[in-house]
């Protein structure tokens, strides 16, 4: 018998501590019924029925986080909703709102008054940014319950009033990105209804509402520009560094006037060879610059150009050496030519002659600064800024996480620094004059042989002239209609030219130096593994 007692007094003990480790209530949410109205100019208004029973905790009311922001297209968008009032138990209540990641959160309740049990809560809210808009339809995506409740809930419902019938629809259940369907939704005129499954803790409930395209009207191109950047304020970086770079190049890199006015000149600029006129021009040097130069030499008596026909090939013969009459990029062009030998071929310069061209690229923007035609070396001066821009694309990149609207502000914010970055060099008053009378000699070489007699103080066309001129045709990339100036002149044999034939004119020795430059751009001029055509 008494160890029946012991038995007895055992098993109530054990019943006794259980029933003090289990809470006598827990907190729920009874139920969780949505109303909504969706117009057909985007307003959408939400009222938000929410029986909360407490149980016997003393509480002051209860918190609701609502989910505001999204990720539309690789940006952020946001619903920026309007809170509209609140009640508790059918009587207005205080309300806080505050941000909670990515959401608001909503205090409901009077922080210095305590409540237990059950009690009934209300919120309405609206807005005019909760439809998708896609190619063929238009869609409302909500989040009816949210998913940060703390709190199981019971029940939910959702009941929405439409303009028009919706074509389409789905809900969805569980946790944040569940694909769970465990609800039903029916569509009955201008109304849909939704009810979802009981939702533990952090789990809830969302409806997918679509209507033909049309029906709900978007907001036009500018509002929804000034909404994206509202809502992205980095997108507004890009924007930022384009007015600062402009300001920048206004004031250090546009280009002073020079006279303001561009005649026909008869004679290039005293001194300027034709890669120094390219280079002062566009401020680069082209492929067509190099060329240009080459040829320069060879009418200048250094060398000698071959072309053999059968097999569309040029050779490179020296005449003499390099001396004093050559300028310094003029020198290394040169020797950079016969570097191995005194007769080459284009194709033997393949792997070594892009070296050359790189070293004299610099030293012609060199000598245009030791010239006083620019302030500062022009080459420096876009290298510098295009390190820049590429340091802060790397910069920005990295704080970017891979988010894809980060990636393109990063992109936008190196492009806009790199393309007023290359127009940043700035030539002095002098190169801006000097820059006129090359485009007035430019000029000259471009007319028409009827357009040159309207010239009253031209020079006599003469083959000296002609040949004299056409590295500089070239290099402006006018051979063709200088050459055509001369088109009815009888031309001796060029001393600087082999060639197929005897019955020279100035069109064939044009024709001759243009395949020349495309000859040598394509054969010599770059480094074996790039491919791309000239450059600075």
């Amino acid at each position: 018998m008494r160890h029946m007692v012991r038995i007895f007094r055992w098993i109530v003990g054990c019943v006794f501590v259980w029933m003090m480790a289990v809470p006598a209530s827990a907190e729920t949410i009874k139920k969780f019924d949505v109303h909504a109205i969706l117009n057909a100019d985007r307003d959408f208004t939400v009222t938000e029925r929410i029986t909360y029973d407490f149980g016997e905790e003393d509480r002051h009311g209860i918190y609701r986080i609502i989910p505001v922001v999204s990720n539309r297209k690789g940006a952020k968008y946001r619903l920026r909703l309007q809170m509209m009032g609140a009640k508790m138990d059918g009587e207005s209540t205080e309300t806080r709102v505050t941000k909670e990641g990515s959401g608001i959160k909503v205090r409901l309740g009077n922080p210095d008054v305590t409540v237990t049990g059950e009690h009934f809560f209300e919120i309405t809210y609206r807005t005019n940014r909760a439809v998708n808009f896609f190619e063929n339809h238009d869609e409302l995506y909500w989040n009816v319950t949210g998913n940060e409740w703390q709190v199981p809930i019971e029940s939910s419902s959702f009941f929405l009033t439409t303009p028009v019938t919706a074509n389409r629809t789905d809900c969805f259940t569980g946790s944040y990105g569940s694909t769970e369907h465990a609800g039903q939704i029916v569509v009955n005129a201008n109304n849909v209804s939704a009810d979802a499954r009981p939702l533990e803790s952090m789990e809830g409930f969302t409806v997918v509402v679509g209507f033909p395209k049309g029906v709900i009207h978007p907001s036009v191109w500018w509002e929804s520009f000034f909404e994206i950047a509202r809502d992205n304020p980095t997108f507004s970086i890009p924007l930022f560094v384009f007015l600062l770079m402009f300001l920048i190049w206004w004031k250090f890199g546009k280009e002073p006037k020079g006279r303001g006015t561009i005649i026909a000149q008869y004679e290039p600029p005293i001194g300027m060879t034709p890669a120094l006129m390219v280079a002062l021009d566009g401020q680069w040097v082209p492929d067509r610059a190099v060329s240009a130069t080459i040829l320069d030499l060879a009418v200048r008596g250094y060398l000698k150009i071959a072309f053999t026909a059968t097999q569309r090939s040029f050779r490179l013969m020296k005449i003499k050496e390099a001396d004093s009459g050559l300028l310094g990029y003029e020198t290394i062009l040169f020797q950079g030519l016969f570097e191995k030998s005194d007769e080459v071929s284009l194709s033997s310069l393949r792997k070594t002659y892009w070296k050359s061209i790189a070293e004299a690229r610099r030293k012609i923007f060199q000598e245009l600064k030791d010239r006083g035609l620019f302030n500062r070396n022009p080459a420096v001066v876009r290298t510098v800024w295009i390190g820049i821009a590429i340091l802060l694309f790397l910069f920005l990149f990295s704080l970017s996480s891979g988010n894809f609207g980060s990636v393109v502000v990063s992109l936008l914010v190196g492009f806009v620094v790199g393309i007023f970055g290359y127009q940043m060099p700035r030539m002095t008053k002098k190169g801006a004059v000097v820059l006129e009378e090359i485009k007035g000699f430019k000029k000259f070489l471009s007319v028409t042989e009827k357009a040159r007699l309207d010239f009253t103080d031209a020079p006599e066309r003469t083959p000296e002239q002609f040949h004299a001129f056409l590295p500089a045709a070239v290099a402006l990339g006018v051979e063709e209609k200088w050459a055509g100036q001369f088109a009815d002149l009888t031309m001796p044999p060029p001393s600087y030219f082999d060639g197929p034939t005897t019955a020279w004119s100035a069109l064939t020795i044009a024709h001759l130096a243009s395949e020349f430059n495309r000859s040598a751009s394509s054969a010599a001029f770059h480094e074996p593994s790039s491919a791309g055509s000239g450059g600075s």
